[in-house]
């Protein structure tokens, strides 16, 4: 009989630790912020009950400052047994590079951490591609790569394609072409400001008169080099003079000393940081 209780305490007492240990494990992954789209802001897509006319939609979710990646999954059950796609994602968005099934399906994303800890998963958002739905499936970035020469010119030209570039410079495109030589010798003899674009003096109020000459000065200053590097580079490529192509190569150097979260980064300044792109 006192075996028998021992035996029966040491169980309930297992038990009990594994529970524990379940449930601390549980807890330990962290919940997402699910709060919906404020007016003006992207959200989540496809949002609940969306018809898809396209196959795959884009998926975009909120992004979480602790992660340094995501997983999305598609399931045709809310329950996700039954996967119709499972990626990692490097961003807080995602357009799967296959056809999806037609008709309902679920979507939903976890974060990964930096040490790889996961979050909590997302709740399932419901979203329907119709049976009509145009195919538009995103090319793998490994697919985009092996596309890619492997000589310069390779990125808004292509070296196959220079020759005739330099053709419509001498001849129909002339007179545009003479107007973007003479704006790259203007960068060559007055460049543009290539410091740092400045953060907001501390205690500035938000949203002043005096914040929006800074938030929007500095997005001008921005504009002013990427483009002017884009411009020089241009004019590099048609005539092969090296004094446009050192420029442009200064411009961009002078750039990537800027502290990337800085004034010019996403969570900073977002009209600074599209400007990269223009």
């Amino acid at each position: 009989m006192f075996l028998a209780h021992k035996r029966s305490f040491i169980l309930r007492f297992l038990s009990a630790v594994v529970l524990m240990c379940l449930e601390s494990g549980a807890s330990s992954a962290w919940e997402l912020h699910e709060q919906p789209a404020e007016p003006g802001e992207w959200g989540f897509r496809p949002s609940s009950e969306t018809d898809c006319e396209l196959n795959p939609p884009a998926f975009t979710w909120r992004q979480d400052d602790r992660a340094t990646s995501y997983r999305l999954q598609v399931s045709t059950d809310r329950e996700f047994r039954d996967l119709a796609y499972d990626a990692g994602s490097q961003w807080s968005s995602h357009c799967p590079p296959q056809i999806l099934p037609a008709g309902k399906l679920f979507w939903r994303y976890r974060a990964v951490g930096e040490d790889g800890e996961a979050s909590a998963w997302s709740r399932p958002r419901q979203f329907t591609i119709l049976p009509d739905a145009t195919p538009y499936p995103q090319p793998k970035v490994e697919e985009l790569k092996s596309r890619l020469p492997t000589e310069r010119p390779r990125l808004f030209m292509r070296p196959e394609t220079l020759a005739r570039y330099r053709q419509l410079a001498e001849s129909d495109l002339g007179t545009q072409w003479q107007a973007i030589q003479r704006s790259a010798d203007r960068l060559l003899a007055s460049p543009p400001d290539l410091s740092e674009p400045p953060k907001y003096p501390k205690g500035m109020l938000r949203k002043s008169g005096a914040w929006k000459v800074i938030w929007w000065g500095n997005r001008q200053r921005v504009v002013a080099v990427a483009d002017g590097a884009a411009t020089l580079a241009f004019a590099y490529c048609i005539t092969g003079e090296r004094r446009y192509g050192e420029a442009a190569r200064d411009f961009l150097v002078a750039m990537t000393k800027w502290d990337p979260k800085g004034a010019t980064s996403f969570a900073y300044n977002r009209a600074s940081a599209h400007s990269w792109v223009v």
